[in-house]
């Protein structure tokens, strides 16, 4: 049997967090959402990378008596691509992204809730960005989706 504490769900949390804490996003959902987002900038968190996977093992920090997990979550940034100046759209897009990308790498951690982000990608993917555009409500936003990879603290211990 092998036993687990609830470790991706604390990890989500504190990812969330970390976007409601910069202070720049009209909004911060914990998930796709299934309306048009406000004006300005806003931010969806939910799990699965665009390019990838939702969560793995991690074979090389697992033995024979225990199992590292790694979870890959979306942060998916938007902007209405109807805003005025036009020129202003790109930029912001960009700096949010790097305001969002340089918290996750400043607190590397996750304030102790993750062994750390997989920034460089030792186990997959690391930290990247796929910009694009969806359209929600009938509204096309460009958008920036960040692959977040982080592998968890804790490792699931199994017992026989």
């Amino acid at each position: 049997m092998i036993t687990s504490p609830n470790l991706f769900s604390g990890v989500f949390d504190m990812v969330v967090t970390h976007a409601q804490a910069l202070g720049i996003f009209e909004v911060v959902y914990p998930c796709e959402p299934k309306s048009a987002p406000p004006n300005g900038l806003s931010c969806a968190i939910y799990v699965g990378g665009p390019t990838q996977q939702g969560f793995s093992v991690v074979p090389a920090r697992s033995g024979l008596d225990v199992v590292a997990k790694r979870c890959v979550f979306t942060v998916r940034i938007h902007y209405p691509m109807l805003h005025e100046p036009v020129g202003e759209i790109e930029p912001t897009v960009l700096g949010a992204t790097e305001l969002l990308i340089d918290s996750y790498i400043g607190d590397f951690e996750l304030d102790g809730t993750a062994a750390f982000i997989d920034i460089f990608g030792m186990y997959g993917e690391g930290i990247s960005g796929l910009p694009g555009y969806i359209t929600i409500d009938n509204k096309i936003f460009r958008v920036m989706s960040v692959t977040l990879p982080v592998v968890l603290k804790a490792e699931v211990t199994e017992s026989g």
